[in-house]
Parts: structure tokens; sequence; C-alpha cells
């Protein structure tokens, strides 16, 4: 990888090792974009019935709050039917020996998953809404617990389950 780039971050070589127009090389570029946080090409790079099921605007946030901290990717195989590919790869965890300590060049863990893409037109696009829906769902509870802690105030649901007591 780049000297200069976390090792989990995806560098351009490894989207150039890629043949143009397969799912392969349309799933690194999303998820470089995602790592860089430019959320207008993560848009670009996602099927509109994703940007449908997930909000466009919950993406955007979603790339913003959790882009730097996304996890490496590992491509370990494909397939393809028609205008529909599963991409398997491994989230790649690249945990340092100790805290504080650099991380390591190699990952350290490898959980295996798969993405769905779909083509429209010519390109290839993310079509995996169960995972970014996960991802937004996620972000806003901790945004909420966030809140919650900095406000100091127990939520308006929370006050009525405890006045009854008095």
């Amino acid at each position: 990888g780049d000297p200069d780039l976390p090792p989990n971050v995806i560098t351009d070589q490894e989207i150039q090792e890629e043949d143009e127009g397969t799912p392969e090389r349309a799933l690194l570029a999303w998820w470089q974009a995602f790592q860089f946080q430019d959320s207008e090409a993560v848009v670009s790079l996602t099927s509109p019935n994703t940007l449908d099921d997930v909000g466009e605007k919950n993406l955007e946030d979603l790339v913003q709050a959790r882009g730097q901290g996304l996890q490496g990717i590992e491509i370990l195989g494909i397939s393809e039917s028609g205008d529909d590919a599963s991409v398997r790869l491994g989230l790649l965890t690249f945990q340092p020996p100790k805290e504080g300590a650099p991380l390591p060049d190699e990952p350290t863990a490898s959980t295996p998953t798969t993405f769905a893409l779909a083509k429209e037109g010519d390109e290839w696009l993310f079509s995996d809404s169960t995972y970014l829906e996960l991802q937004v769902d996620n972000l806003k509870a901790s945004e909420e617990a966030a809140e919650e802690q900095q406000s100091g105030e127990p939520q308006p649901e929370d006050e009525q389950s405890s006045d009854q007591g008095n």
C-alpha cells in the first residue's frame, strides 16, 4: 500500500489492478470514496434503488461520520448473474499489538461478508441496502446516545417512566 495511508485504506493502485467494468473494481472504488469521506462519489456509485431504501441524506451523513474509520477489505470471490453480482470479501481489522501502537501492515482479522452490486447501463453500482441500513441505524443510535450524554437530561420517554413512582 501507500506508505502515507493507513493499511486499511484502499489505494488507487488496488483499484487499477482490477479490470475496468468489473464489480470488483466498482466495489473498491465505492469503498475508497467512502473511506475518503467523498459522499458525492459514494452517492454516484450507489444504485438508485439503494438510495431510495437508505435515503441519500442518511448515506451522506454516514459517509461523513464513519468514512475515516471504515475497515479495509479484500475481495475473495465473485458471482455474477446478468445485472446482479455478489462480491465475497473479507472485512479486515488492523489491531495494534498494544494501545497507542501503530497499526500493523497486515490485517489481524478478516470477517467474511458478501455485498450486492447491480449493473445500471454499463456501470456496476453498490446495491446492498441491508448493509447500509444497518450502518445508518447504528450511527443514529450512537448519535442519540451522545446527545443524551451531552444534555445530561433524560429524553421525554424516559421521564414518564421515572415520574410514575413519585
